[in-house]
């Protein structure tokens, strides 16, 4: 099972699982802009870096780490091709990681599991502090209003004054906002269709 979840870090091998998850989050992701990536690149790992998309060259740079790169990765940085903000704060880093685990849950559950425990390809805690926060509001907005926030800035209900905040407050002003309980990553993404 984990072989579904890493590519050997051959360039061809890697480009072709790349356009299968690309043709998977068109499936899943209303208005899915593929002509975003211009070019996959292959490289060995520097510092640990496990990939990188540039906006400006719309080049998509994945680095083997141990001779493998995770599914996960390709699918967080192809994911990130297609945010309308540039910067890589946390609130979008963390959007950007629940984006991807939606998409590994609807199409490679076994890949969801190793997120959570692989040495390699595991979840970054920070992110999966923001991941929550986001999968909390998906929970009460729909994924396809989350996309719409993430592709194209669509503010549904004021989300930007939410993220204003530190993560625990804007945590704080969700629960309030809409009345709701929080639940922890695992079970928001159980719960999701």
């Amino acid at each position: 099972m984990i072989d579904l979840c890493v590519v050997k870090c051959d360039e061809n091998e890697v480009k072709k699982k790349s356009k299968e998850i690309v043709e998977g989050l068109k499936e899943i992701y209303d208005n899915f802009n593929d002509s975003l990536i211009k070019e996959i690149r292959v490289e060995e790992s520097v510092f640990g870096i496990r990939g990188s998309y540039n906006y400006n060259s719309k080049i998509l740079t994945l680095y083997c780490i141990n001779c493998v790169i995770c599914v996960e990765t390709i699918v967080h940085e192809i994911i990130h091709s297609n945010s309308y903000k540039r910067a890589r704060d946390m609130y979008f880093e963390g959007l950007t990681e629940f984006l991807t685990l939606y998409y590994l849950k609807k199409r490679v559950r076994a890949c969801l599991d190793h997120r959570f425990i692989d040495e390699i390809c595991r979840i970054n805690k920070e992110y999966e502090i923001y991941a929550t926060f986001w999968g909390n509001l998906a929970l009460i907005i729909g994924i396809k209003e989350l996309w719409k926030y993430y592709s194209k800035g669509y503010n549904h209900n004021n989300i930007d004054n939410l993220v204003k905040n530190d993560i625990y407050k804007a945590s704080f002003e969700l629960a309030k906002r809409y009345n709701t309980k929080l639940m922890d990553l695992i079970d928001v993404i159980e719960k999701l269709e």
